[in-house]
Order: C-alpha cells, then sequence, then structure tokens
C-alpha cells in the first residue's frame, strides 16, 4: 500500500453460505491480500478500506446483504494495535 493511513481501521464481517463457498474464498484472498489480519473465521480487520473494485464485485456476485464493513476510529486491544502497525 503506497496511500497514507489515516488511522481508521476497516472491520469486515461476513457470513456467506456454503453454496457460495467459491465468493467466501475469493473475498478471504483479496483480504489477505490487503494485509488484513484474521480476528475470527470471518471477521478481518486491516489499516485500509476496501477498494471500490472488490466493494463493486461483492455487489456484483450478491453478497452484499451478507458481507459489513465498518470504519473503526479506535482499537483498544493493545497487541492487535502492535500487530497491525507492523503490517
Amino acid at each position: 500500500m503506497n496511500k497514507k493511513w489515516d488511522g481508521k481501521y476497516c472491520l469486515v464481517i461476513f457470513d456467506i453460505s456454503e453454496i457460495k463457498k467459491s465468493f467466501r474464498r475469493w473475498l478471504r484472498e483479496e483480504l489477505y491480500l490487503l494485509r488484513y489480519i484474521k480476528l475470527q473465521k470471518s471477521v478481518f480487520i486491516g489499516k485500509y478500506p476496501l477498494s471500490q473494485d472488490i466493494v463493486k464485485k461483492i455487489k456484483k456476485l450478491g453478497l452484499n446483504d451478507f458481507v459489513n464493513y465498518l470504519l473503526v476510529e479506535k482499537n483498544y486491544d493493545e497487541k492487535m494495535s502492535k500487530i497491525l502497525d507492523s503490517n
């Protein structure tokens, strides 16, 4: 990432059914490429928002009812902050 971080974290939460597991796999791969960290099985956090291309593809694939992305201003978990800062 060449962009300067704005100090806000992006939290991505999803619940994509087994029927659409290839889409679920695709989303996880995209999040790992963006250097997001897995907090739980379908909860990821990263320093940068999802790209417009990813958001458009989520909508195109009909996943927008199963994927939530939130902007978080403060992370109170010091251990997690250290991990994210090293990315």
